[in-house]
């Protein structure tokens, strides 16, 4: 068996790790990823390979697999994905021996955006580090880049190729690998409340929950839940799924609590939809040839769903067509888990949400999967919630913060965990009445906080810093948190303030 690992915090590693499965299994189509034929008349079954995230990899098995594929997208400022970080604590370990991998021959595809400066920093940093512990890469490292004129899939295809190739000599080593249990808890909901005006464009709520089983926080820690979708029964409705069991699977969990509708389509999922349209006799030609045409052409597929941001149901309905519970078990894709900074605030766990609700070119208003599920609680509900260990090191009496919106949790969990500890934070938001989170909470004797209303004064907080540089700057350490794009950002301003380059840890998404 063949382990396919992922490290993935938007889900789209998910989704190449599934990709690459099926080619495994089904054979490799240089058009269509993987054979449809071939994967659409099996009984889907697993018997070579095995899709889990790198966390739940029981890290024990390694010395038994012979053969791993990786699969990771980089987050925030180069480092690994949530799921990814104790897989990753352990490699990085510095007593590890050089050779404890050299029973290891491994695959490593990375997705990112070359934009940042960090592209594909994690996949990078993975590879190098598999080879510095003895083990062996069967075929290049795969690097796919969003900028590239056909996404991720224009360097996923040739490496594919050479994966495949190289699987057709392999003979898998007869192991049996079961994903330990994620570390999750029953968790209570005991607060919610909302930090902006009702006017304000921008809603973000506080969540707060009750949690007893959460031992050994940390700041940086993340609450991670799996959402389910607020509008099942109109996409049931709209496509005449009724009620129904199908190898033990009910069809309204299904469609509630696993496949991910309100998604952006990947491209290659138009392959398997207009497959699946050829097979019925009532689907005009006009539209079979304009789902294989977005199938085929790249600058069809981003000006029809990257640029609108259209998702799967938007795409049936657009279409007017429909799909069976079938199609979706095989094809649709899945929910993933959301992660949220968290924290602990006498003795219960606070998380600080933006309510995603906006419009796009199409008629449809946009809402957040994850938020309207949040937004859908009541009081005392009780619910499953997972945690992402931090990976951020606090081992000085000096923390410096530069963090927008609501990365301003990052430092507050800080304040409420290290009482002894003299902070610094650099907080911009767009406006100070409406948008200062948290504004009472910062009366701290330890604590500085100067701030940036961009609306307000018309200024950034990375003005602000350079106005009011920090002294001794090598007496801190620093932390980014907030959106992806103030990492480059505040690099930049680092480097101009104290001519060199200054190093800072990022939670940033």
């Amino acid at each position: 068996m063949v382990p396919i690992l992922y490290g993935s915090q938007t889900g789209t590693s998910i989704y190449v790790s599934k990709l690459i499965e099926r080619a495994i299994l089904y054979g490799y189509d240089a058009r269509t990823i993987y054979n449809l034929e071939s994967f659409s008349s099996s009984q889907d079954q697993r018997s070579m390979s095995i899709v889990v995230e790198m966390d739940l990899f029981d890290i024990e098995k390694i010395i038994d697999v012979d053969f791993i594929i990786f699969v990771c997208s980089t987050h925030g400022d180069g480092t690994e994905p949530f799921n990814m970080t104790k897989f990753w604590s352990f490699l990085s370990n510095d007593s590890l021996p050089s050779t404890i991998l050299s029973h290891l021959s491994f695959a490593v595809f990375g997705l990112g955006d070359s934009s940042y400066e960090k592209f594909n920093y994690c996949s990078k940093r993975l590879f190098n580090r598999l080879k510095m512990l003895g083990g062996r890469p069967v075929i290049r490292r795969g690097c796919g880049d969003s900028q590239d004129k056909e996404g991720y899939l224009s360097d996923l295809r040739p490496w594919l190729l050479e994966l495949v190739t190289y699987m057709k000599s392999y003979r898998t080593k007869d192991i049996i690998l079961i994903p330990p249990k994620p570390e999750e808890y029953i968790s209570r909901l005991v607060g919610k409340r909302q930090l902006t005006p009702e006017d304000h464009f921008q809603k973000i709520v506080e969540f707060v929950f009750d949690i007893p089983g959460y031992k050994d926080f940390s700041p940086g820690d993340c609450l991670s839940f799996l959402p389910e979708n607020y509008n099942y029964k109109e996409f049931m409705s709209y496509n005449g799924i009724e009620e129904e069991e199908m190898d033990g699977v009910l069809s309204t969990w299904l469609v509630r609590q696993v496949i991910d509708f309100n998604s952006q389509p990947h491209q290659p999922f138009f392959f398997a939809l207009g497959h699946f349209l050829r097979q019925k006799i009532d689907v005009e030609e006009e539209i079979l040839l304009k789902v294989e045409e977005i199938a085929e052409d790249y600058d069809l597929y981003y000006d029809y769903i990257i640029k609108p941001k259209r998702t799967v149901f938007e795409v049936l309905k657009d279409l007017k067509v429909k799909v069976d519970i079938a199609f979706l078990r095989r094809f649709g894709p899945t929910l993933y888990p959301r992660f949220f900074s968290v924290t602990k605030k006498e003795g219960l766990y606070h998380i600080t949400a933006s309510i995603v609700r906006y419009k796009t070119l199409l008629a449809q208003p946009r809402k957040g999967v994850c938020s309207e599920y949040l937004m859908s609680m009541s009081l005392n509900n009780t619910v499953r919630v997972g945690v992402g260990r931090s990976n951020l090191y606090f081992g000085s009496d000096k923390l410096l913060f530069i963090c927008t919106g609501t990365g301003i949790a990052l430092p507050r969990a800080c304040v409420h965990e290290f009482k002894d500890k003299e902070m610094v934070i650099f907080y911009g938001f767009r406006h100070r009445h409406k948008d200062f989170l948290y504004s009472d909470e910062w009366n701290n004797k330890n604590v500085r906080i100067i701030t940036a209303a961009s609306r307000d004064d018309k200024v950034y907080v990375q003005d602000i810093f350079r106005k009011n540089p920090v002294e001794g700057i090598d007496q801190y350490l620093i932390f980014v948190s907030g959106s992806s794009r103030l990492n480059k950002v505040v690099r930049g301003v680092l480097q101009d303030v104290y001519g060199k380059v200054v190093v800072f840890q990022s939670e940033t998404w």
